[in-house]
């Protein structure tokens, strides 16, 4: 617990170098001709992590938009975060929540945040227990097992295989992308889908099998099984067992 006299003084500094107006500092037991040392300081830092974070987003903004939305964030957003890898997710949100995509006419500026970010995301997330499976099954009719190291993002614009210089409205539509973490190096790779292979990903996480969930898309498609390329479909999870994105099948437990 801290006296509210050293409190306040905290404070005030904090306010001072997000805002650099001195009113907030002017009690501070701080020499007034030194203290502008501290803002840019602070400043640097929080530039240098998101330049650091964000490098396709720093590259396509011109220096005066970049400046601009980090000036934003680092005046007006209230960090809740105290992990510094942890603020470039705040700064996407706070990009997204200020709709700096149509104040910059940049309309895919919120698919290109999230998709810097989820590297990060995914690189530095919490080693998950990996489940228990078994290596012989069908792929068709048994449960298949994730490697729960991964995400699954839908976007309006293709950030992920196009150029952003390219990338205009006539883009906008549905593209799928998967994000997952490599098992021994723990380097993150992307994978781009088609709306099936999405489907396919989300119900075998549900645990649906895959003439369950070939059924289903189907189904909801109005599209005829008959026209389901299987093979192409066996190739697709083949792909996912070699990147160890799919691990193998539901071990299940003997009734005795």
């Amino acid at each position: 617990m801290l006296k509210d006299s050293t409190y306040k003084a905290y404070s005030g500094l904090a306010k001072y170098c997000r805002t650099g107006n001195l009113d907030d500092a002017k009690k501070l037991d701080v020499r007034q001709d030194r203290i502008h040392h501290y803002r840019r300081l602070v400043f640097n830092i929080t530039n240098g992590t998101l330049k650091q974070a964000y490098p396709i987003t720093y590259k396509l903004l011109t220096e005066n938009q970049w400046l601009e939305l980090v000036n934003d964030f680092f005046q007006n957003h209230d960090a809740q975060e105290y992990r510094v890898w942890m603020m470039p997710k705040e700064f996407y949100l706070f990009a997204q929540e200020k709709n700096y995509a149509d104040k910059f006419n940049i309309p895919f500026l919120d698919d290109l945040l999230l998709f810097e970010w989820i590297e990060i995301e995914v690189h530095t997330m919490p080693d998950e227990e990996f489940p228990v499976f078994n290596n012989e099954g069908n792929y068709w009719t048994d449960q298949l097992i994730l490697n729960p190291e991964y995400r699954l993002l839908q976007l309006a614009f293709p950030v992920h295989t196009k150029k952003t210089l390219e990338i205009s409205e006539k883009d906008r539509g549905n593209y799928f992308l998967l994000a997952y973490r490599e098992i021994e190096n723990k380097g993150v790779q992307f994978m781009n889908l088609s709306v099936l292979y999405a489907y396919i990903l989300e119900q075998i996480e549900e645990g649906l099998s895959l003439n369950e969930i070939i059924k289903t898309f189907c189904e909801l498609t109005n599209t005829d099984i008959l026209n389901v390329d299987t093979n192409e479909i066996e190739g697709f999870i083949q792909k996912l067992v070699n990147k160890n994105v799919v691990f193998g099948f539901k071990k299940v437990e003997a009734n005795y």
